[in-house]
């Protein structure tokens, strides 16, 4: 089973401007973050990253230049935890 809460993350948003959307985190704890951009239907197109994020302020910046124009979820996993934002690209 998934539970759809990561007790580490304080707080985290989803930004999109000049073509280069930035997800901000603010972490309570460290741990192992994977962060992924998926379609509506729940098909992978971006691994953002999977790596150990400590306590503090992070911020990841992706291209997506490969993607079509639409909506998309921006999903932060960790252990059997996840994290989902909607993200639309122009």
């Amino acid at each position: 089973n998934v539970i759809e809460s990561i007790p580490e993350i304080d707080k985290w948003v989803v930004m999109c401007s000049s073509g280069m959307p930035t997800i901000q985190i603010a972490m309570k704890k460290s741990v192992v973050l994977q962060a992924a951009i998926y379609t509506l239907s729940g098909q992978e197109v971006a691994r953002v990253s999977s790596r150990q994020f400590t306590s503090g302020q992070h911020k990841l910046q992706f291209s997506t230049g490969a993607l079509a124009s639409g909506t998309y979820m921006v999903t932060l996993m960790s252990n059997n935890r996840k994290e989902t934002k909607k993200l639309m690209i122009q």
